[in-house]
């Protein structure tokens, strides 16, 4: 498999090491993390860092991966609907090389990139991986998971939202090779394949991890995020999106299952269901003022801030978008305080939109898509 390298400086604990340091942790606690003013955050993950190092050396848990290795990366966590799977391969990705075949579906920002660029010469590790997804088959994963179903994994530990990882050595066969053509996608870590970037051409940086999901894997799953909104919304102002949406009042709203094409506003005189009326259901780009692909103008948050919320605007009842929110729950906590005045439900981006979109060269609109859960930090540890 041409776009991956040898994990030669990688330091993975072995099977028995199940109790990791909680410098692992998930993604999504990591950034929580991140929060922190950068002098303690470095302070705390170098010290935790060097604990867990002494910890490992101490117990002669630590080897040194010196062939070839790229690793099949299994994740469960849970759902309201069960316990969900989803299936990977880690590894090293040659920064500069392969470039060319990955595609954003987001922008990035330039504070963004420097800072995760800072924070990579700071810790002189790289310790979060990018997520990317392909279009390959998911029956190619499958087929590993069940080549590797009856082996122990190197490692298995829970992280610290208690969601099992496992990993497996997996030696470079002809069945990788499938991935060798395909343009891949990033899902979550636009800043942090950036800034690799950098660091890249700075001569820096080789190459970086990266997880590799196909984009039909069933346990691949994005939540919607939320609009809430500022400002009067009076009844004449529906009639401005009559002749472009179906608005239906509803008692109760059926979450996150709305079909493609749909919003729920809710503010605190009702609950309506806003669906795009026909022909526009099928090839909505008409109703841009800006030329879209297709793809791009389904997506239902290109609806609502380039069609929906122009409109009103243009009727004289600007709103303003106060915030994002990816608990209805929550949303509506900050409705009845009376922080905002509506609510605006979305239903959540399937994976294939996204690789439309980023195909099809456009970027999603802010806030488009949340991939949940998150991945591990600190596992897979390259130094630059």
């Amino acid at each position: 498999m041409g776009s991956l390298d040898p994990l030669s400086d990688s330091l993975i604990p072995e099977p028995r090491a199940v109790p990791l340091s909680s410098w692992v942790l998930r993604m999504e606690r990591y950034y929580n993390a991140l929060q922190n003013p950068p002098a303690r955050l470095w302070r705390e993950l170098l010290a935790e860092g060097s604990a867990a190092w002494r910890r490992w050396v101490q117990k002669g848990l630590f080897h040194r991966i010196q062939r070839p290795l790229i690793f099949f990366y299994r994740q469960r966590f849970r759902t309201p609907e069960g316990e969900k799977e989803r299936l990977g391969l880690w590894a090293a990705f040659r920064c500069r090389d392969e470039a060319k075949r990955v595609l954003p579906h987001e922008g990035t920002f330039e504070e963004g990139r420097r800072f995760y660029a800072h924070l990579y010469r700071t810790l002189r590790v790289i310790p979060d991986p990018v997520h990317l997804l392909t279009s390959a088959p998911f029956e190619i994963f499958a087929e590993i998971r069940e080549r590797l179903a009856s082996s122990p994994p190197l490692l298995r530990f829970q992280d610290s939202y208690e969601e099992l990882h496992e990993l497996w050595p997996l030696e470079n066969s002809d069945l990788l090779n499938r991935f060798e053509k395909e343009i891949l996608v990033v899902a979550d870590g636009h800043h942090r394949w950036e800034a690799s970037l950098l660091l890249a051409r700075e001569g820096l940086l080789r190459s970086r991890p990266v997880v590799l999901t196909s984009v039909h894997d069933p346990g691949l799953l994005i939540l919607p995020t939320h609009r809430l909104l500022k400002g009067p919304l009076p009844e004449r102002a529906w009639k401005t999106l009559a002749d472009l949406f179906e608005i239906q009042p509803e008692d109760q709203i059926q979450h996150p299952m709305l079909p493609s094409g749909t919003l729920v506003w809710i503010s605190r005189e009702g609950l309506w269901r806003l669906q795009l009326r026909a022909p526009h259901r099928q090839d909505p780009r008409p109703l841009y003022t800006v030329q879209h692909s297709l793809p791009y103008s389904k997506l239902e948050t290109a609806l609502l801030h380039e069609v929906l919320l122009p409109r009103l605007s243009e009727a004289g009842h600007p709103l303003e978008v106060a915030g994002y929110e990816r608990h209805v729950s929550r949303a509506l906590e900050h409705l009845e305080a009376g922080k905002i005045d509506h609510v605006v439900v979305l239903p959540p981006t399937p994976p294939q939109s996204v690789m439309e979109v980023a195909r099809s060269g456009e970027k999603m609109p802010q806030k488009s898509t949340d991939f949940y859960p998150k991945l591990v930090a600190g596992l897979v540890l390259t130094p630059l």
